[in-house]
């Protein structure tokens, strides 16, 4: 109940790969490797500060990893990079490479483009098959021929 003491209210179940920012974000540090929150904001046409929210929740769940690189006069820059935790998530979740081009085609065209291309690749495949089975129909004739023709010769 709210505002009750003493009562606790069970945390949502955090997966980074269910928020969109989050897995722009892990991408694309498996993409660069080690990178600053600049780089990253450049990357991902974001704010800095949005990058630097959504990476503090990362780290809070252990799939980013901070790192203090000193440079000579002034701040301290401040890069990120992915745990083992992270990159065993990013490869069990790796999808197939054309699902996901089929995916990435709907989203920019349209779920009408990826329908005409399944349709055009069955009347492809139809119109091949069908050809190799006619092929196939005529050489399995042709042997029933030549075998008849053989079995005169020799009788």
């Amino acid at each position: 109940m709210k505002g009750k003491v003493g009562t606790h209210v069970k945390a949502a179940h955090f997966h980074p790969l269910d928020q969109p920012t989050r897995k722009e974000i892990l991408f694309c540090l498996e993409r660069l490797g080690t990178s600053d929150i600049k780089h990253i904001a450049h990357e991902l046409k974001m704010t800095p500060a949005g990058i630097r929210r959504h990476l503090n929740a990362l780290m809070q769940n252990h799939y980013v990893q901070q790192t203090i690189r000193r440079q000579s006069p002034g701040r301290p820059a401040y890069l990120y990079r992915l745990t083992e935790k992270a990159l065993v998530l990013l490869d069990d979740s790796a999808p197939c490479p054309s699902a996901s081009l089929f995916s990435e085609n709907a989203q920019l065209c349209g779920t009408s483009i990826v329908a005409r291309l399944f349709e055009q690749r069955k009347v492809r495949l139809l119109r091949q098959y069908k050809r190799i089975l006619e092929e196939r129909k005529a050489a399995a004739v042709k042997d029933t021929w030549t075998g008849d023709e053989e079995r005169q010769k020799n009788e």
